[in-house]
């Protein structure tokens, strides 16, 4: 089973996150799963795609930084984890990308992942990523990539936070989003895309009203052309609802728009015959 009931394995962690509604929604035993249309601005151009965001709890080992099967048999937390995915074409050939964050549910309000992963296949290759956080707050990542100026890396950083874990943090406890100016590393898939040095960057944030039901929360970067905003709803659960990534040197815009939410266990969808499901996802009937 995919997702577990609550880790009572916590140590000192202290739970911060324990309302009935957030258990009754994420203790289910049941993924959210959301399917978007997505715009993805490439090679100066854009292309039409789509993405899925998945979130689910489950019991990751604190030693070793994966999911467990047995809770009881090593010491380990409780996350939040999320899958988002982007399927899109340029020209006659296909981009698949896939990053997943690990956030832990227990602990402070802002949850920094504890382990970040994204992959990147196209036609001429592909490049991937791993960044894990140790007890310190630091951390440490490991890089490989087909492209000779990037080639395999390893290093640290002190800490900072992560663009791709805000996605996690809204769905936990989305009022303490971090706001002004933060160190920001930005999301994996910018970073493959821009070819960037892969470090934190200075940006300022913050959070405000869109509509009566519905908050943005929009990172600018300061030292590199990004803008980031990501629409949810104020209240829980906090279902995205869109975003846009603006490239200010280019004026090039990704936008991604929520067409499905739904709650299912979807790693038991797994036969041909479950293959009739996907067009209630909006999703392509055989493929992606």
């Amino acid at each position: 089973m995919a997702c577990q009931p609550k880790n009572q394995q916590m140590g000192t962690y202290t739970p911060a996150r324990s309302s009935d509604s957030f258990e009754q929604y994420w203790y289910s035993g049941l993924a959210e799963v959301n399917t978007y249309s997505l715009e993805q601005y490439r090679y100066g151009e854009t292309h039409s795609g789509h993405s899925t965001l998945i979130f689910v709890t489950e019991p990751m080992s604190v030693e070793r930084q994966v999911k467990i099967a047995n809770a009881s048999a090593e010491k380990s937390r409780t996350v939040m984890k999320m899958n988002a995915t982007r399927k899109f074409n340029t020209g006659i050939y296909p981009y698949s990308v896939m990053t997943s964050a690990f956030s832990p549910v227990d602990g402070p309000a802002i949850s920094s992942p504890l382990k970040l992963t994204n992959s990147v296949q196209e036609w001429c290759g592909q490049t991937f990523l791993q960044i894990n956080r140790n007890r310190a707050n630091s951390y440490r990542y490991a890089s490989y990539s087909y492209f000779g100026s990037e080639g395999d890396e390893k290093g640290s950083w002190s800490d900072a936070y992560l663009e791709d874990g805000l996605w996690n943090q809204i769905r936990l406890e989305a009022g303490a989003l971090p706001t002004g100016t933060i160190q920001l590393i930005p999301s994996a898939v910018y970073l493959r895309f821009a070819h960037l040095e892969l470090r934190p960057y200075a940006a300022k944030t913050m959070m405000r009203d869109s509509t009566e039901s519905l908050k943005v929360y929009e990172v600018r970067y300061v030292e590199v052309p990004r803008v980031v905003r990501i629409f949810f709803d104020a209240s829980f659960p906090h279902v995205i609802r869109s975003w846009e990534e603006v490239d200010t040197k280019t004026g090039g815009i990704t936008r991604a728009q929520l067409l499905v939410s739904d709650q299912r266990a979807y790693w038991s969808e797994n036969g041909v015959n479950d293959r009739k499901e996907r067009p209630s996802l909006q999703l392509p009937k055989n493929h992606q």
